[in-house]
């Protein structure tokens, strides 16, 4: 009988797919190190990681914030600026935001990207405390504790009370945080802040990084927010009694302070960290203002963007102190010309009705690429 090479075929087949099923289904299979990417027990080894790690903090977490809730909830709701590009602007406007609106929902949401962002990182630290550096230590849960204060200071002055989240937290065991009064609040940032105070150096290791001047200023700040007034005083004066220390003073010039050239200046106590330009294609790390405010069909970007959603109120405009020279590098008016922008044409000059309120935001405007090489294209 001759032997069916279908069926053995068949046969070993099935045999060769039990095997291989046996195997794959082992428990050891699943127990394997993942080679193409870091994990928690691989990561936070040494300051480079450290330093890479506590370096997202300074953008992704805030993009939401950054886009258009900042601007929304700060020169529009106060009636500096005017937002009518959609309805979730336009509540900003009218101050009838209700609960469902977008950017309040973005804006809480990254809040507290940030608030999780430097939780993870506090505990991951920690976790390898005794094979890193003690001061790599001390600075990286400095930067987390000033980070997740300003997180905090943003939500309670504009949510309110809130949940205080920390680094303690076990959400499979309790996923549901109440909210806290806002006094304590307000506790919790200034513990968070004095923990900065001492864990940062006094003056930051890497250009953009937070230090202890940075922790001194924002305390100054949560205090006359408190209007605890004798407390905000003694603290800003440790820093404007010790310039030579801290290294904060002011700009010869206003208009300096808007250059892409000078970021992270003497007069930057805090600053987000964005770039323009992202190799790897990464979405959130871009400073996306300038899109917003520039005025629209201008070209000023050097892309698509350029909306003029944002623009100086009528109000604002009329309160203006005629020949301050902070106007023009605030905003911009009929035939205000700006040799900064659109340079390989020989600047710009600001054309009469582009806008509803007949001006646009010039000071978060800073060109395109090009206009900004010097910078190697950070906004």
């Amino acid at each position: 009988m001759k032997p069916n090479f279908k069926n053995i075929t068949r046969a070993c087949g099935v045999v060769l797919a039990v095997s291989v099923f046996g195997t794959a289904c082992k428990k050891s299979f699943f127990d394997g190190t993942p080679k193409g990417q870091y994990t928690t027990e691989t990561f936070f080894k040494t300051p480079a990681e450290v330093q890479a790690a506590t370096a997202t903090m300074y953008n992704a977490p805030w993009f939401n914030f950054n886009c258009t809730y900042s601007m929304s909830i700060g020169d529009v709701y106060s009636g500096n600026s005017t937002g009518d590009a959609n309805t979730a602007m336009t509540q900003f406007q009218n101050m009838n935001v209700t609960q469902s609106n977008e950017y309040l929902a973005k804006g809480w949401a990254a809040l507290y990207a940030v608030v999780g962002q430097a939780n993870a990182i506090i505990n991951n630290v920690n976790n390898n405390a005794a094979v890193l550096p003690d001061s790599t230590v001390k600075t990286a849960l400095g930067e987390c504790h000033f980070m997740r204060a300003a997180a905090y200071f943003y939500l309670v002055r504009n949510y309110g009370a809130v949940p205080i989240v920390t680094e303690a937290n076990n959400y499979l065991q309790n996923y549901q945080i109440p909210r806290h009064l806002v006094a304590d609040v307000y506790k919790f940032i200034i513990s968070d802040l004095q923990a900065a105070e001492t864990q940062l150096p006094v003056r930051s290791n890497a250009k953009g990084r937070v230090s202890r001047g940075a922790a001194k200023a924002m305390l100054a700040k949560v205090y006359l927010t408190m209007d605890d007034f004798a407390k905000a005083k003694a603290k800003a004066w440790e820093l404007i009694s010790n310039e030579s220390t801290y290294g904060y003073g002011l700009v010869e010039k206003f208009e300096d302070l808007f250059y892409t050239r000078n970021n992270n200046n003497k007069e930057s106590i805090f600053a987000l960290q964005w770039v323009a330009s992202n190799a790897d294609g990464a979405y959130g790390t871009g400073n996306v203002t300038q899109a917003y405010c520039a005025p629209y069909g201008q070209e000023l970007t050097g892309s698509t963007d350029g909306w003029g959603s944002f623009k100086p109120s009528i109000d604002l405009q009329r309160d203006s102190i005629a020949g301050d020279a902070r106007r023009k590098v605030t905003y911009m008016r009929a035939n205000d010309y700006y040799p900064e922008l659109l340079t390989a044409k020989g600047g710009y000059t600001y054309p009469s009705c582009k806008s509803k309120t007949g001006a646009n935001v010039k000071k978060y405007v800073v060109g395109n690429y090009e206009d900004n090489a010097a910078t190697g294209g950070r906004l």
